[in-house]
Order: C-alpha cells, then sequence, then structure tokens
C-alpha cells in the first residue's frame, strides 16, 4: 500500500491564474463597454449595469453574487449566525439564530455590501396551512 501527499496538485500556478483571470475581467469590460439598449427610440449605454437582454448579463450576475456569497455570507455562516442560505436566482432564503442576529441587522448589512444591492426580506407569515383546518 502506497500513500501519498495531495498538497499542491493544482495543475496551474497561481502565476497563470492571476493572468487567466485578469484576461477573463479584460475581456468582461471590453463587453460590457460594448453593451447598448434602446429606450423610447433611443440608443443608451448603461454606466452601472447590464441591460437584461444582454446575453452575458446572466453570467456576470451569478459571478457577482457567488462573489457576494463568498466574501460575505459565508463567514456569517462559519460563526453560526446565520444557520442556513440558499439561493435561487434572485429570491434568498435565509434561517438565522434569533439570538444572535435579527432581520433588521441582516438587512442593513447586505444593504450596505454594495450601493446597487438591495435586500428586500418578506418576514415569515404566521398562517395556518390548509392541511391543518
Amino acid at each position: 500500500m502506497r500513500s501519498s501527499d495531495c498538497r499542491n496538485i493544482s495543475p496551474i500556478s497561481p502565476e497563470i491564474a492571476t493572468d487567466f483571470t485578469d484576461k477573463i475581467c479584460n475581456l468582461i469590460e471590453a463587453m460590457l463597454n460594448q453593451n447598448y439598449f434602446t429606450y423610447q427610440n433611443q440608443v443608451s449605454r448603461p454606466t452601472k449595469e447590464v441591460a437584461m437582454c444582454f446575453p452575458i448579463s446572466g453570467i456576470i450576475a451569478e459571478i457577482f453574487l457567488q462573489s457576494l456569497e463568498r466574501t460575505h455570507f459565508k463567514p456569517l455562516l462559519d460563526k453560526k449566525h446565520i444557520i442556513f442560505y440558499t439561493r435561487y436566482i434572485d429570491d434568498i432564503l435565509i434561517i438565522y439564530d434569533t439570538a444572535q442576529m435579527n432581520l433588521d441587522t441582516i438587512t442593513h448589512y447586505t444593504n450596505t455590501i454594495n450601493n446597487y444591492l438591495e435586500l428586500l426580506p418578506t418576514p415569515e407569515q404566521k398562517t395556518k396551512s390548509a392541511s391543518s383546518s
């Protein structure tokens, strides 16, 4: 029987990965600079966002949201302040420990991450289900 150490098995060196990331960012920036839309017979270019009809807008949004989740929500999950977090497209479900967090704290924290991102909470409603009556 033979045992192997599996550290540092990535085929891509950090320098190549950084170069690749820079190239991808430059390509995305070039695409965004060519992002035009028509509204009321006027051709415009958005200054801060991507037009929804732009083919790559969903991918850019997904990359942005995954980055936010990794940098801002994962630490809260690791500290157990948030018990469960999941997202489907733009709907987010957060289950949190009410002894450590509250809805206002989560909303304020999320809404200060980025000026163009706004969390609009919909608190749980205490209603009876159809099967319980």
